[in-house]
């Protein structure tokens, strides 16, 4: 079980993280969108910074399930 917690520990620091710079880029597109000419060099940085994270996100959940069957897969051999 140690292993297991190890790697929920790893990855749930990793995604606290970035939910905390997904918060603060959505709230950066807010004072953005509140803009009466929104300055599109900035838009869209702004846009693409959430939708990078949630796909490191995707990727990271991907990763942790290939391991943590892994795990499983070879525990079960023994």
């Amino acid at each position: 079980m140690g292993v297991y917690d190890e790697a929920l520990g790893r990855r749930g620091a990793l995604r606290a993280v970035a939910l905390h710079d997904i918060v603060t880029q959505l709230r950066a597109l807010l004072v953005l969108a509140a803009e009466e000419q929104p300055d599109q060099v900035k838009t869209h940085p702004a846009l693409d910074a959430p939708v990078s994270r949630f796909a490191a996100l995707a990727d990271n959940a991907r990763a942790f399930m290939g391991s943590l069957q892994r795990t499983i897969d070879l525990h079960d051999v023994e």
